[in-house]
């Protein structure tokens, strides 16, 4: 695995990476990026965005922790078969436990003056991996490689994490490559690296905003206190964007008991379309 610390934005104006001719792109690319924050496509409009700098087959967002089961918040696919939730499903399954990458990128991580936990880039070949993750992911799915940005999460305890601890972990955005693409280059890494910061506060604003709304999806509750825990649930997910295979992925069932729980929540409250559920809480 190979590490890097990602350069604050002002590091990033005066290093000379940063105004590399294939860095030059990243202006835009942020631009675009931020066009994305906040929409129910998010991740797949954002992976069609990061597509026009650089190939990348797939892509997840998700929080890891020390005592829990990662949690996905994010996943797209482009120009590649849709595998993202499947491999996430074997990965949240048991092998997390041993990708050790993250906790070995927190020891690299860089501290500022305040001691605040810096972000990193890491990039793992197939071959870095344990072998049930290399062959159950990487071999059965024709991934090559992983590019991570990783960084401390400042939000993660506050969006239905599960758990009363306090402990946030942190958060990965993650890109992947499909074997039949050629490996990241050095120039390519560069340019990750150049607007790695800017994809990361994109990533977190959309996922506070996210996160805002979930009071708002509690009002649910309020309009119908005959709700059950996991229709509200369903619900809750379907506002910050899901679909169903994602809220499957998340909550750990089916996407036909997905579809079921969304069909009693909205006969009891009385809508049958998604937007009628966004102009319930919004109203």
């Amino acid at each position: 695995m190979q590490v890097w610390p990602v350069p604050s934005h002002t590091e990033a104006r005066t290093d000379a990476r940063a105004v590399r001719p294939r860095a030059a792109q990243a202006p835009d690319l942020v631009a675009a990026l931020i066009g994305c924050i906040a929409r129910p496509d998010f991740a797949t409009r954002a992976l069609t965005e990061l597509n026009g700098a650089l190939p990348v087959a797939w892509w997840t967002v998700y929080r890891v922790f020390d005592d829990q089961p990662p949690r996905l918040c994010a996943q797209a696919s482009h120009a590649a078969p849709d595998i993202a939730l499947d491999c996430w499903r074997i990965y949240r399954n048991g092998v997390y436990r041993d990708d050790t990458h993250f906790a070995q990128a927190c020891e690299h991580a860089r501290h500022d003056e305040h001691g605040v936990r810096g972000t990193v880039m890491t990039h793992c070949l197939a071959g870095d991996f344990g072998t049930a993750h290399r062959e159950q992911i990487y071999a059965a799915h024709s991934l090559s490689e992983r590019l991570s940005i990783v960084s401390a999460d400042r939000g993660g305890a506050g969006v239905g994490s599960g758990s009363g601890s306090g402990n946030c972990g942190l958060l990965a955005i993650n890109l992947y490559r499909h074997r039949a693409q050629p490996r990241f280059d050095a120039g390519e890494l560069d340019t990750v690296l150049g607007f790695a910061g800017s994809l990361l506060a994109v990533v977190q604003r959309h996922l506070e905003l996210s996160a805002e709304r979930l009071p708002a999806a509690q009002r649910l509750q309020q309009l119908c206190p005959q709700l059950t825990q996991r229709e509200q649930a369903v619900c809750e997910r379907l506002l910050r964007g899901l679909t169903f295979d994602g809220v499957a992925a998340d909550l750990g069932v089916s996407a036909t008991s997905v579809k079921t729980y969304r069909n009693r929540a909205f006969a009891r409250l009385g809508i049958h379309h998604r937007n009628e559920l966004f102009g319930l809480v919004v109203d």
